[in-house]
C-alpha cells in the first residue's frame, strides 16, 4: 500500500488542528459573548474580527510570509467597515470574495489549496459565533422596536388619489371679490434704501440691509440695478420655471418612527444625518416614481448610482445588510413593513443638474387674498358644505394646497394686520411645495415695488433631484386632526406631525382667564391710558374703528396679559439660564419674542373676525357677559322658574319618599342668605341618607358649592344670523380634476353664542366653530352639574374624597377629564354660570374655596353666615379690574396630594395644604 503524500499529511494535520482549536475557541466564545452581551451586533462582530487567530491557523499552511501577508491584506480591506455586517454569513461572504480574488493570483496549486483550507478554517472559527450574533441582533432589534414605539407612525401603507391641476394659473395676489382691494392692503410707502453693499451676490445677500428687513431694493438704494440680486419681484426677472427648472410629480416619504429606526441602525453621526436628510429622500422619490419603491431596491439604487457619494453607499450597505439579517430571523415581509414608503401628495423637485443655490428667489406665492373675517366665513361655509354633500366620485380628501398668511408690517402706517392667501383654485406651482421639518425653502412676506407679497426663497443649496420643501407651521385645535397629520418628511429632526397643536406646547391660557377677560370688559369703561397702551402695538387701524367699548376693553385686557406673560417668561429664562452660556440665553429669549409675536397675531386675527361678526349684529354694543344682581341670583336659587335650584330639587326627588325634599322647599324666602341657608339644610338632609348614591351624597356636595358661590353670571345671547351666500368651487371642497369643475353656493348659520366662543378661544382658530370644546371646558370650573338630570351612580366616601380633592388641587380642570365623569350630567342649555372655584380665580385669592371645603361636613346651624354671605353685583369686579385685568398671573395655591383617610382632617390641615405652583397650569379645559 502506497504511503500518503505530503499533501495528505497536511490535510490530516489541519483536521486535528481544527478539532483542537474548535474546542478551545468554543469555550472562549462563550465567555466572550457573556462579556459583550449588551453591545450592538456590529460591535460584537468587530470584537470577533479582532479575535480571529490568523497566524495560529496559518502556521501549518503558509511557509511564505509574503503570501500570508497578501491574504491578510485582502481580508482586512474586505472587513474594514465591520459595522456594515449584521450576521456571520455576511462577514463570511465578504471574506470569501476577498480571498477568492487572491487565490487566482497564486502560482502553484498547493498555495491555492492552502488558501482554501485557510479560508475554511477561518469560517469554521466564525461559525462558532453564528447563534450568538443572531441573539445579539434580536436584542438589538427588540430595543429599537421598544424605543421607537413612542414616535408617530402610519400603521398601513398610504396611497392618495392625487390630482394636481389648478383652475387658473396666476402670478400675483388677486382680490377675493370686487369689493375687496388687494392693492389697498398691499401698497406701502417706500422706505429708506440700503447702502448698496452685499446685494450683488447670493452668498452675501443675507447681510444686505433691505434683504434682512424683508424688502427688495428700490431706486432709493445705492446699489446698481443691473447687478442687484434683490429686485427679482419688482423687476419681474426670470424665476424658476415649472417643467424646466423644477418639475412636479408624486412625492413619497416615511414617518418619524421609520426615520428613528434607520438612525438607530446607522448611527447619529453628521454624515448619517445628511444621508437620511438629503440622499435618502432623493432615492425614495425617484425610485418610487419608477414604480419600484421597495425599500431594498432603493438601497440597491444608492449603492450603484453615481450621483450618490461613498458615505451614501456605505450607509446603504449597512441598512441593506441589517434588513437582510433581520429578515432571516423574523421573515423579510415582517421587517420590510417597518420601512414602509408612503405617498404624501404631489411635490416640486429640482430639475437642473447644477441644483439651486442658497437665497435664490423661486417665485411668488400666488392666490386670492382675503381679510381674516372673510376667510373665516368662507372656511366655515366650506366645512358646512363638506358635512352636507358627499359626491359619489369624491373621497372627501382635503386639497394638497395650503393657505398662507400675509402679515402687514408692524411699522406700517395702516397698522399691523394679517391676511390670508388662498391658492385654491387660483395659484401657481409654488403652492405644491410640501412641508418638511428640515426645509430647504421658506415663504417670506416681502415688500417689492411698493407692495406686499409672499416670496419663496431657498435657505440652503438644493441638490439636483432634491424635493423643494418649507415648514408650514400650521396650527389646529382639533386633536383628531392633529393626530392624523403624520409628517412624512423623512428628516432626522421630524416633529412627527406637520400640524401644531397648541395644547402640545407650553402656551397654556386657562379658559377661566379668558372668561374673566370677557367679564371685566363687559362691566368696565376704557380709559385714555388704556387706549394709548393699545396704540403702542400699532394694530390695524380699521380693527379699532367703530367697535363697541367693551371690545376695546377686551383688547386692552388681552394685550396686557400677553405682555405680562412674556415678561414672566423672560424673567424665568434669565434666572434659569444665568449660569449658562450666553448663546443659550439669547436663543431662549428669541423664542419668547417669537411666542409674543405669535400671540399678538392670533389676537389680531380674532379681532378681525369679531369685527366682521359685529358688523352683522344689530345689538353689538351689548356686552357678552352680564353679572346677575342679587334679585336674579335669588330667583335662580329659590325662584319659581323650572330651572331654579329649588325646582330642580323638586323634579329630581319628586317620587323619592325617603328624603321628602318637597317639604323643605315650601318655605318662603326673603333674601339671598336665607336661600343659601335653606340649600345647606337640604344638603344636610340628603347626607342623612346612608346609601352610596350620587343623587344623595353627590347632590349634597353640589348644593354646598352652590351655596358658597358668590358670583353668578350669564352669557348675553346675540341675534343669530346667516352669512351671505358664498360661491365655492368643487376643488375647494374636494380633490377634483379641473375637467370636473363646477360651483355651488353655501353659507353658515351663526348662533347667538358664536362671538363668545370666538373671543374665549382667541388663540385657537377652530374654537368658535365647535360648540362642544368650550362647553367641555366650562364643565366644573364655571358650571356645576345639573341637579334635575342627575342619575343614580355609585358614590361612596372614598370616591367622594378623591373627587373633592381633585377640585381643590386643580380648581380649573374640566370635570369632563375626571375618571368620575360618568357621575355628572351638565345642562347644555344652561343660562346661569358660576362656581366658588371661578370666583376665587377672579379675585386672586382662595378664601372662598378654602372656607367652602372647611365647612363641607359642618351642620348648617354651625356654619357662620359670613362664610357664605356676600353682596352680589358687579361692584366687586369693577373695583378689582385695574389690578387684575382678567388673567391671573399670580401663582395658584394648590393642595399637595390626595388623602382618602380623613376628609375633615385633610381640609383643615393648613400647614400642609398649599404650595406654590406653575402660574400657567396645563390643565384640561385650558386652551
Amino acid at each position: 500500500m502506497s504511503q500518503p503524500s505530503q499533501k495528505h499529511h497536511k490535510v490530516a494535520a489541519q483536521k486535528d488542528f481544527k478539532k483542537e482549536r474548535n474546542i478551545r475557541a468554543m469555550n472562549e466564545a462563550q465567555a466572550f459573548i457573556q462579556a459583550k452581551k449588551k453591545i450592538s451586533p456590529t460591535e460584537t462582530i468587530k470584537n470577533i474580527i479582532q479575535g480571529i487567530p490568523y497566524h495560529e491557523i496559518s502556521e501549518s499552511l503558509f511557509n511564505d510570509p509574503e503570501t500570508l501577508q497578501s491574504a491578510l491584506e485582502s481580508i482586512s480591506s474586505a472587513i474594514e467597515h465591520y459595522d456594515q455586517f449584521y450576521s456571520i454569513d455576511q462577514l463570511k461572504t465578504a471574506i470569501n470574495e476577498a480571498i477568492d480574488s487572491k487565490i487566482s493570483l497564486f502560482e502553484t496549486q498547493e498555495l491555492q489549496l492552502n488558501c482554501e483550507l485557510w479560508k475554511e478554517a477561518i469560517f469554521s472559527y466564525l461559525s462558532i459565533f453564528k447563534t450568538e450574533i443572531a441573539e445579539s441582533l434580536k436584542d438589538f432589534w427588540i430595543n429599537i422596536m421598544s424605543s421607537s414605539q413612542k414616535y408617530p407612525s402610519i400603521p398601513q401603507r398610504s396611497f392618495q388619489n392625487l390630482h394636481s391641476k389648478i383652475i387658473e394659473e396666476i402670478e400675483h395676489l388677486k382680490p377675493s371679490n370686487p369689493g375687496f382691494s388687494a392693492e389697498e392692503i398691499c401698497i406701502i410707502e417706500d422706505k429708506e434704501g440700503c447702502n448698496g453693499a452685499f446685494c450683488d451676490s447670493l452668498e452675501s445677500i443675507e447681510k444686505n440691509a433691505c434683504f434682512s428687513n424683508k424688502m427688495e431694493c428700490t431706486s432709493r438704494c445705492l446699489c446698481k440695478e443691473e447687478t442687484c440680486l434683490n429686485r427679482s419681484i419688482s423687476k419681474n426677472r426670470r424665476k424658476y420655471i415649472k417643467d424646466v427648472d423644477v418639475i412636479e410629480m408624486p412625492a413619497f416619504g416615511f414617518d418619524k418612527r421609520t426615520a428613528q429606526i434607520i438612525l438607530q441602525i446607522i448611527g447619529k453621526s453628521i454624515d448619517a444625518k445628511r444621508f437620511l436628510n438629503v440622499s435618502m429622500p432623493i432615492a425614495i422619490n425617484w425610485a418610487a416614481n419608477q414604480i419600484n419603491d421597495s425599500f431594498k431596491h432603493i438601497l440597491q439604487g444608492i449603492m450603484t448610482e453615481e450621483i450618490f457619494n461613498l458615505n451614501d453607499k456605505y450607509f446603504s450597505k449597512a441598512l441593506y445588510n441589517s434588513i437582510e439579517a433581520l429578515g432571516e430571523i423574523y421573515g423579510h415581509d415582517i421587517i420590510l413593513k417597518e420601512f414602509t414608503i408612503h405617498q404624501k401628495g404631489y411635490g416640486i423637485f429640482c430639475n437642473t443638474s447644477q441644483g439651486i443655490p442658497k437665497n435664490a428667489f423661486l417665485g411668488e406665492y400666488a392666490g386670492q387674498i382675503y381679510s381674516a373675517g372673510e376667510f373665516y366665513e368662507k372656511d366655515l361655509a366650506i366645512q358646512n358644505s363638506k358635512n352636507k354633500i358627499q359626491p359619489a366620485n369624491s373621497t372627501n380628501e382635503s386639497s394638497n394646497f395650503y393657505t398662507v398668511e400675509l402679515e402687514r408690517n408692524k411699522n406700517d402706517i395702516k397698522g399691523y394686520s394679517v391676511f390670508f392667501v388662498d391658492p385654491i383654485p387660483r395659484g401657481n406651482w409654488t403652492c405644491k411645495i410640501n412641508h418638511s421639518c428640515y426645509p430647504n425653502c421658506e415663504a417670506r412676506t416681502v415688500i417689492a415695488n411698493g407692495r406686499y407679497t409672499i416670496g419663496l426663497y431657498t435657505i440652503r443649496r438644493i441638490k439636483s433631484l432634491e424635493e423643494l420643501t418649507w415648514n408650514y407651521s400650521s396650527c389646529t385645535d382639533q386633536i383628531e386632526e392633529y393626530k392624523n397629520s403624520i409628517c412624512l418628511c423623512s428628516k432626522t429632526n421630524c416633529s412627527g406631525y406637520y400640524l401644531i397643536n397648541p395644547s402640545k406646547t407650553d402656551i397654556c391660557l386657562p379658559l377661566a382667564g379668558k372668561i374673566c377677560a370677557l367679564l371685566f370688559s363687559s362691566s368696565a369703561k376704557i380709559t385714555s391710558d388704556e387706549i394709548q397702551y393699545i396704540e403702542q402695538f400699532n394694530l390695524d387701524k380699521s380693527l379699532m374703528h367703530e367697535i363697541p367699548e367693551w371690545l376695546k376693553c377686551w383688547t386692552y385686557t388681552t394685550l396686557n396679559y400677553i405682555t405680562s406673560y412674556i415678561e414672566l417668561r423672560k424673567n424665568d429664562a434669565l434666572s434659569n439660564l444665568k449660569a449658562k452660556i450666553e448663546a443659550k440665553l439669547s436663543s431662549e429669549l428669541e423664542k419668547i419674542d417669537l411666542l409674543k409675536d405669535s400671540l399678538i397675531k392670533e389676537l389680531t386675527i380674532s379681532l378681525s373676525r369679531a369685527r366682521y361678526l359685529l358688523s352683522n349684529i344689530p345689538d353689538s354694543n351689548m356686552p357678552p357677559i352680564c353679572i346677575l344682581t342679587e334679585i336674579e341670583v335669588l330667583n335662580y336659587l329659590w325662584g319659581d322658574d323650572c330651572n331654579s335650584i329649588k325646582n330642580q330639587l323638586n323634579t329630581l326627588f319628586e317620587n323619592d319618599i325617603s328624603v321628602k325634599v318637597q317639604n323643605l322647599t315650601k318655605k318662603p324666602i326673603n333674601n339671598l342668605n336665607e336661600a343659601r341657608t335653606e340649600l345647606l339644610k337640604i344638603k344636610d338632609h340628603l347626607k342623612e341618607n346612608q346609601s352610596n348614591n350620587w343623587i344623595y351624597k353627590g347632590i349634597a356636595d353640589i348644593l354646598h358649592l352652590t351655596a358658597y358661590n358668590q358670583l353668578f353670571f350669564r352669557f348675553n345671547a346675540y341675534q343669530s344670523f346667516t352669512s351671505k351666500n358664498i360661491r365655492l368651487k368643487n376643488c375647494e371642497l374636494y380633490n377634483f380634476e379641473c375637467s370636473e369643475y363646477y360651483e355651488e353656493e353655501s353659507n353658515f348659520e351663526y348662533d347667538g353664542e358664536h362671538l363668545h366662543r370666538l373671543l374665549a378661544g382667541w388663540n385657537s382658530r377652530d374654537y368658535a366653530a365647535n360648540k362642544s370644546i368650550m362647553f367641555n371646558g366650562l364643565k366644573g370650573p364655571l358650571l356645576l352639574p345639573s341637579i334635575q338630570n342627575s342619575q343614580p351612580s355609585f358614590y361612596n366616601e372614598i370616591s367622594r374624597i378623591k373627587f373633592l380633592n381633585k377640585i381643590f388641587e386643580a380648581p380649573l380642570v374640566s370635570w369632563s377629564e375626571y375618571e368620575e365623569a360618568n357621575l355628572f350630567i351638565f345642562d347644555e342649555e344652561a343660562k346661569v354660570f358660576g362656581t366658588p372655584m371661578f370666583y376665587d380665580y377672579v379675585n386672586k385669592n382662595i378664601s372662598v374655596l378654602n372656607v367652602c371645603f372647611q365647612d363641607l361636613d359642618v351642620q348648617w346651624n354651625l356654619v357662620i353666615e359670613e362664610n357664605y354671605g356676600s353682596n352680589i353685583g358687579s361692584s366687586n369686579i369693577e373695583n378689582s379690574k385695574i389690578q387684575y385685568q382678567g388673567y391671573n398671573l399670580v401663582p395658584n395655591q394648590t393642595r399637595i396630594g390626595t388623602n382618602t383617610e380623613n376628609l375633615d382632617k385633610s381640609l383643615n390641615d393648613q400647614d400642609s395644604l398649599y404650595c406654590e405652583k406653575d402660574p400657567f397650569p396645563s390643565e384640561a379645559g385650558s386652551l
